[in-house]
This record gives structure tokens, C-alpha cells and sequence, in this order.
């Protein structure tokens, strides 16, 4: 309880503290990218998805992030034609709701604000292991008996940083990542210029490749990108410039699309050589670590330790500030009936940065009390990471599936002005979603639940929307009988 006591102190420190005085400027390509790529975190994506792949599939780790790529393109494609064809800047409610209706829009945001949500949970944990991971690194002897203060740490930096004016968030983002990209690379160049030494392998027996396996793998390359559009959550600060989000959309999905495909194939290439092949990355925490480990030498075990925390952590920026944007879209936009000052306050207080935060840390000791009465719950930063991200895919995917939808109708009503081809893009991302969604549901156990949790919030957000609209249809109905 002195954790949390010593969080909210700090928080309302900061809170007290006086905003930044200088004028807003419109966000440029590069601060709008940053979200973008900080919220994909490619070097976490990196560190620890290839070992998923492995246990699936024994298709080639590259092909299968490049068919993920070539699925996600094609939604990327469809939130920028649907924005060009509608005249908006491509939010998904937007995009949605102009072609199946308000209401589909409405579903729309509500999905990926529950897939946004459940990243900003998931993010500060699997940032607190790595936290974790590096002292014991460091300190092999010491015995950490938990990772809470290490989490507790991760948000109160968090609100130190969110704290600054939107574009020097961006560029802190950008540089935690830059460093990560720049390591990778120096990290892929030292393991192919390495001498190839002949080593007899072990021979294998050939197992045939199932559909299933690959789809799989290829679901988990797929949601690698998960939270790709997030830039467009920024569209208030750019001042709903259209052409600027559409850049840094491409931009995201062609940078990690090239990092995704070209490291994955290094990594394979490097277990295989010299570190006992694709047996030995199964088991690896770090890819990235245990390849620097060996190719570069024990000390930047360290080094790569620290870029996985820091794409880790500005994860966790990118993920809580995209929450609180949206959430505020949502909440008090042109649609809301809230009034005035129950708009000022929830945009103030509730579903600020500050307030999603001190919400995120509620969330973390109820999972602590309810363990002991429900050990389904998961515990540990890996496991809510992983618990959590499932269900923020499920969300995510919901979200895709209506754009998607959406796509594939305007591009069928207006064969004139839409290519034969945009139709087939739009249904080539459709299929990819929903085999996505069929192989989340489709499992048993806690990925069940997940798909649960996601349908749950669905609903309650589905109730929340008939509230407001019976609300807004008796405030307009009493207004005309006075």
C-alpha cells in the first residue's frame, strides 16, 4: 500500500504542476510516426515473438511476417482510401460510420478503445519485467521477490514524460525506438559479416506443414502491428491534416514491415549458425540479447536488455496517451450531450493521461486481491502482458473487421471511381481478419476467456451508447415542448 501511496502522491504532484504555456503547433510526419512505431514496439516484437513462431509453424519465421505484412497493408491501404474517398482524416468511427452508419461507427471506436485500454495494461508490465530481467543481469545474486515497485516506477516515469507538450512526447518516443532500430542493425550486420563455419546439424525428421500451425503463426506476425492507425488518435493536434496521417500511416507498416521481415530472417539465420539453431530459440527470453551475447560480445547482453526496455516503455506512452485521445473523441465529441462542465472534467481529470494511468494502477492491486479467489487470473508481468494483449487483439480485430467491411462496400458502390483491384485488396485484408478472430476464439482455455473479457466490454459499451442516445433523443424531445 506504500507503493500506491507514494504513486498517487507524485501523480498529484505532477498534476499540480502548471501546463506548458507555448502555443500548440501542428505535428509534423515524424512526431505523428513516433506514435505510430512507438506503439508496435518493434524491438519487444523482436525480442520475443520469433519464439512463438518456432513452436507453431517450421515455415521460415521471414515468410511468415511477410505474409502478416502483406494482411496489415492491406487494412492500412483501406484506412487511407476510405479517408481520401470520405474527405476525413481516417479514424476508424469516421471511416466506418460514413459507409455502414453512425452506430457501426460507433462500434468501430468502441473496439479500439477496449484493444488501446488493454495495451495500456499490458504494456507497463511486461516493461516492469524487463526492468526485472535487467537487474538480475546485472546482479545475478540478488532474489526479487516482486516486480510491483518496478511496475509502479514504469507509470510514475510515464506521467513524468506524458507531463510535456504532445511533439516533445513524440520525440522522446522516437529516440527510445531509434536507439533500439540502430542496435538491431549494428547487431544484423556483426552476425552476417561473422565467418560461416561448417557444422554438422542434426537432421530432423521432416514434419509436414499444417494449415492450421501456419495460420497461426501467421495470426501472431499479423497482430505484430496491432495499433498501427494509432497516429490518427492525433488528428486534434495536426489539425486534421489529412495527407500528413496518411504518410506516417504508410511510413509505420513500410519501416516495421522491413524491420519485421529482414531481422526475423537474420535471427533465424543466427540461431542456426552458431547459437544450436531453432531448438535453442524456442527457449530464448531475449532473442535479440542471445544473439548480441555471441556475436558482439557478453557485455551488450545488457545493452539489448535496455533497448527491449526502452521500446517497452515507450509502448507504454504511446499506448496510455492513444487511450486518452480516443477516449476523449469518444466521450465528449460533436456527438456528446454530456454538459459543459462534466465534459471539462472527465476530458481534466478522468480520461486524462493522469487519470487512464491512476486507473491502470487500480486495475493492478484488484488483480493482486482477486488472485487468491480466482487463479485463472493471471499473475506476473509476462503472463498479464500476455493476457491482456490477447484481449486487446480480440478488440483490435473487431475494429479492422468493421473497416475492412467498409472498405469492401465503398469500393463495390463505386465501381467507377475504385479500381477492380482495391476490391480484392479490401477482401484479401477481410479474410486475414477474420481467420485472425477465428484463431483467437477458436481456443480453449484462457484465450477463451480473453475473447470473453473483449465481448464483455463490448456489450457494456453497447449499453453505454443506448444510454446516451436515449438521453440525447428525451433532451431533444423536451426542449420542443417548451
Amino acid at each position: 500500500m506504500r507503493y500506491l501511496c507514494f504513486f498517487l502522491w507524485g501523480g498529484v504532484y505532477m498534476s499540480g504542476t502548471s501546463e506548458p504555456g507555448c502555443t500548440k503547433r501542428k505535428l509534423g510526419l515524424i512526431e505523428l510516426l513516433a506514435l505510430s512505431l512507438a506503439f508496435i514496439s518493434p524491438t519487444v516484437v523482436l525480442c520475443a515473438n520469433g519464439q512463438a513462431l518456432v513452436g507453431l509453424t517450421h515455415v521460415a519465421l521471414w515468410k511468415v511476417y511477410g505474409l502478416g505484412w502483406i494482411g496489415i497493408s492491406s487494412i492500412a491501404y483501406s484506412f487511407g482510401r476510405l479517408a481520401s474517398m470520405g474527405g476525413h482524416v481516417g479514424m476508424a468511427d469516421v471511416a466506418v460510420g460514413q459507409i455502414l452508419g453512425k452506430q457501426a461507427g460507433q462500434f468501430a471506436s468502441l473496439a479500439l478503445l477496449g484493444a488501446y485500454a488493454s495495451f495500456s495494461l499490458a504494456n507497463p508490465n511486461v516493461t516492469a519485467s524487463f526492468v526485472s530481467d535487467i537487474i538480475h543481469m546485472l546482479y545475478p545474486d540478488m532474489r526479487i521477490t516482486s516486480y510491483l515497485p518496478f511496475f509502479l516506477l514504469v507509470l510514475f516515469f510515464n506521467l513524468m514524460i506524458i507531463r510535456g507538450q504532445t511533439n516533445t512526447i513524440m520525440h522522446i518516443l522516437l529516440a527510445m525506438e531509434g536507439v533500439g532500430i540502430i542496435l538491431i542493425i549494428y547487431l544484423c550486420v556483426a552476425v552476417l559479416m561473422q565467418p560461416h563455419t561448417a557444422i554438422a546439424h542434426t537432421v530432423m525428421p521432416a514434419e509436414p506443414i499444417r494449415i492450421s500451425s501456419v495460420l497461426s503463426g501467421v495470426v501472431i506476425a499479423f497482430l505484430s502491428w496491432a495499433g498501427f492507425e494509432s497516429c490518427m488518435t492525433l488528428s486534434e493536434e495536426n489539425g486534421h491534416s489529412p495527407r500528413v496521417m496518411h504518410q506516417a500511416l504508410a511510413a509505420g507498416v513500410i519501416i516495421s514491415g522491413i524491420m519485421f521481415v529482414g531481422v526475423m530472417a537474420v535471427i533465424q539465420y543466427g540461431f542456426e549458425q552458431h547459437l544450436g539453431g531453432l531448438s535453442a530459440l524456442v527457449i530464448s527470453s531475449n532473442a535479440l540479447a542471445d544473439m548480441a551475447r555471441y556475436y558482439i560480445g557478453r557485455w551488450s547482453m545488457v545493452t539489448f536488455g535496455v533497448a527491449a526496455l526502452g521500446s517497452a516503455f515507450a509502448g507504454t506512452v504511446a499506448a496510455i496517451t492513444a487511450c486518452s485521445n480516443l477516449a476523449r473523441h469518444i466521450v465528449i465529441g460533436h456527438d456528446s450531450v454530456l454538459p459543459a462542465y462534466s465534459a471539462a472534467f472527465l476530458s481534466d481529470h478522468i480520461l486524462s493521461p493522469f487519470g487512464i494511468t491512476v486507473l491502470i494502477v487500480c486495475q493492478q492491486f484488484l488483480l493482486v486481491l482477486l488472485k487468491p479467489v480466482l487463479p485463472v487470473l493471471p499473475s506476473g508481468g509476462m503472463d498479464i502482458y500476455a493476457f491482456f494483449g490477447t484481449v486487446g487483439a480480440v478488440c483490435i480485430m473487431i475494429s479492422y473487421l468493421l473497416v475492412q467491411l467498409s472498405a469492401l462496400t465503398a469500393f463495390y458502390k463505386q465501381r467507377r471511381g475504385a479500381a477492380w483491384w482495391e476490391i480484392i485488396i479490401a477482401f484479401l485484408g477481410l479474410v486475414f481478419i477474420v481467420a485472425a478472430l477465428f484463431s483467437c476464439i477458436y481456443q480453449d482455455g484462457r484465450a477463451a476467456l480473453c475473447a470473453l473479457l473483449a465481448g464483455i466490454w463490448m456489450a457494456c459499451g453497447i449499453m453505454g451508447f443506448l444510454f446516451m442516445s436515449l438521453r440525447k433523443n428525451n433532451f431533444i424531445f423536451c426542449r420542443k415542448i417548451r
